[in-house]
């Protein structure tokens, strides 16, 4: 699936509500989509658009792949997602590469639906996604995305993974980062309520999850909590099956674990290790850096960022 052209870059967005930035927002956004990449553009983007950026203006606009997201401009995704089109643009584009139509797709911390629309457009009529969600009120946010985009092809969950079923308590993340959402207690992090949990296999139903063609997790430092309920039943993935797992050595710190113990449950299952470069800072986006494959993962992982578990053995993805 390629990328949408200019024109449909550029067309309006349609806000929603009362917007607080007013026109300068969608005029920022016509303007960085439509300068080529270079000095100018950056300039643009530092002196006018990144200040601006920030402020609150509900909008419902297309992605770079065609599917359209309501949001935001005050949460971090939804920003990016609105002036750029795209977020974590190496792991999207890494995704378009593996997904082929028929295929199934895992989204562990769905949030408001980014990934998870993009593979229902690229697995097609025939092939299926499951988005899981543990927050009600990003859930709440998911599916009005997928009712947006008039989905057919996903079953959306409103539930938390762990390594074991039960009641779990879940804390919000703040109003310009939703995604930091986690069953993990955190300073400053409000508690919302409780929500049910249980084994991401016990989740899925067995044919979701022999046929995942890949499963992205990544739920705000409770990724040990996934992934050591996976750890008796990697065997009955499919042959090809790959894993995008967000991995933060100093979250595995305060639970007593470390990135080994992820990297050693795949392992077992005859899985290497790949790291995926995340740039998070808005030049990068502006600038339109080349696509970064991952990489085999050649030492200790200090820093958070996502590991590639595949049964592939070569140097990169």
């Amino acid at each position: 699936m390629g990328i949408v052209g200019v024109k449909e870059f550029l067309r309006p967005a349609r806000p929603m509500l009362g917007p607080v930035l007013g026109f300068p927002a969608p005029l920022v956004r016509g303007v960085v989509r439509a300068i080529p990449n270079g000095n100018v553009k950056r300039a643009f983007w530092q002196l006018i658009g990144n200040p601006i950026s920030h402020g609150s203006w509900r909008f419902t606009a297309p992605t770079a792949f065609g599917f359209e997201l309501h949001g935001n401009t005050v949460d971090f995704l939804d920003r990016y997602v609105y002036f750029f089109g795209v977020w974590e643009p190496n792991l999207s584009y890494w995704i378009t590469q593996r997904l082929r139509p028929g295929d199934t797709f895992v989204d562990v911390g769905a949030n408001i639906g980014y990934y998870t629309l993009l593979a229902s457009r690229l697995v097609g009529a025939d092939g299926r996604v499951v988005a899981v969600e543990a927050s009600p009120r990003v859930f709440h946010r998911l599916e009005r995305n997928l009712a947006l985009n008039h989905t057919a092809n996903v079953r959306a969950i409103n539930v938390a993974v762990s390594d074991r079923p039960g009641e779990i308590e879940l804390y919000d993340g703040p109003i310009s980062n939703s995604g930091k959402t986690s069953i993990l207690r955190a300073s400053g992090r409000p508690r919302s309520g409780t929500i049910h949990a249980a084994p991401l296999a016990a989740i899925l139903t067995d044919h979701e999850f022999a046929s995942a063609r890949i499963i992205k997790i990544d739920v705000e430092g409770a990724e040990w909590l996934v992934v050591s309920g996976l750890a008796d039943v990697l065997g009955r993935t499919r042959f090809d099956a790959e894993f995008v797992i967000e991995v933060s050595p100093s979250w595995l710190a305060s639970m007593q674990r470390r990135p080994e113990d992820i990297i050693d449950i795949f392992a077992r299952d005859g899985f290497n290790a790949y790291t995926m470069i995340n740039d998070y800072h808005s030049n990068s986006y502006v600038d339109g850096t080349p696509y970064a494959p991952p990489q085999r993962l050649s030492g200790p992982l200090t820093e958070t960022c996502d590991i590639v578990f595949s049964r592939l053995d070569q140097r990169e993805l």
